[in-house]
């Protein structure tokens, strides 16, 4: 307390005071959501982004007695850490309340005191805790429903020639035909060969919709499946999975088992993706000759999934002749070979060339 015995005029009076941090605003409301969409508070103060790690107990999410913050990802600030997202993980939260048998959750969220902000006044540090008020906790209605709008397809092309995800998109070369394999004529086969690698581009974006706001591309899965020999017999081999995954983190994570590289960026809610596969040689190359069945598919966050796109990709193996001599030896008879060379698969095309020497 303070007591003024006698006013004095051109005299002021101010107390020291620091200002305690505070939630200024939440996105608390009494109306249903659905269970992918994010938890937002702003401060009135730069807060201390580490301070938010679900494990230190400092800010709880929970519902009922459950501790559901391993449904949710790790808290995200704005640049000048005033804001914060609390973001479900995919469907984590639908999926909990489904277990529960329930249409809807309760979850409530709580910034407690333990959040703090260091300030210094008149050389000394003080340490500032959270003020506990109605809107440091913050209630949300969850229904056990998400978002179900599928990834947009925006471009999606296979080649044999290297690309990079820097000159994919302006790339004019070679592409493969997405033609069915019964379709396959001569030059169809000859514009989807080659002796191993495949590189695949992609490019897609999960849209805002009257559903709601979108959960994000977070998966892209390959399937490859050896269909036919290079005779045109057919096989009945398993199909093998490669599931490239969104972390928590944004980067993206290849398959364990997988032998190529893969490579993501995501712009302006575009991701855009390639993918180099090689085909096995097997115990030896021409084991491994035929067709191929590529098939993509990508799903967002909420498991959501964009209509497949597949090609057939045509494995040629061929003997590099390039070393051979086939000069004339002095005082030797020019002689012919012949080369046959059979078009794999589908038509069984030979080309017979005379080499003279």
């Amino acid at each position: 307390k303070m007591y003024i015995h006698e006013a004095i005029s051109g005299v002021t009076v101010k107390a020291n005071t620091l200002e305690l941090p505070a939630v200024s605003t939440n996105s608390q409301t009494s109306e249903q959501i659905k269970s992918d969409r994010p938890i937002t508070a702003s401060f009135n103060m730069p807060m201390e982004e580490t301070q938010f790690n679900y494990s230190a107990g400092k800010i709880t999410i929970r519902c009922g007695v459950d501790d559901v913050s391993s449904c949710f990802k790790p808290a995200t600030f704005n640049a000048e850490k005033t804001e914060i997202t609390l973001s479900p993980n995919g469907t984590a939260l639908y999926d909990y309340a489904r277990s529960k048998n329930a249409a809807q959750i309760i979850v409530n969220v709580t910034f407690s005191n333990q959040l703090t902000v260091t300030k210094s006044f008149n050389g000394k540090d003080f340490v500032l805790p959270l003020i506990q008020d109605s809107k440091s906790r913050v209630e949300v209605k969850y229904l056990a429903q998400v978002e179900n709008t599928a990834p947009t397809y925006y471009d999606l092309f296979s080649t044999a020639k290297e690309i990079t995800l820097q000159n994919a998109a302006s790339y004019s070369g070679n592409k493969f035909t997405d033609a069915v394999l019964s379709s396959f004529d001569n030059d169809k086969t000859l514009q989807n060969e080659t002796n191993g690698p495949i590189y695949i581009y992609g490019k897609y974006r999960d849209n805002p919709s009257s559903d709601g706001e979108p959960s994000g591309v977070a998966k892209v899965l390959l399937t490859v499946r050896h269909t036919n020999k290079k005779d045109g017999t057919e096989l009945s081999a398993t199909a093998d999975s490669y599931a490239f995954t969104k972390q928590l983190d944004g980067t993206w994570q290849s398959p364990q088992g997988f032998t190529g590289n893969a490579a993501f960026s995501e712009t302006d809610g575009y991701t855009e993706f390639v993918i180099r596969y090689d085909i096995p040689t097997g115990s030896s190359a021409l084991n491994s000759d035929g067709a191929y069945l590529f098939t993509v598919q990508v799903s967002d966050a909420c498991k959501n999934t964009a209509d497949p796109k597949s090609f057939t990709a045509i494995k040629d193996s061929y003997i590099d002749i390039s070393g051979v001599d086939v000069s004339n030896l002095e005082g030797s008879t020019p002689k012919n070979i012949t080369l046959t060379y059979t078009k794999p698969v589908y038509k069984n095309v030979t080309k017979t060339t005379g080499l003279q020497y």
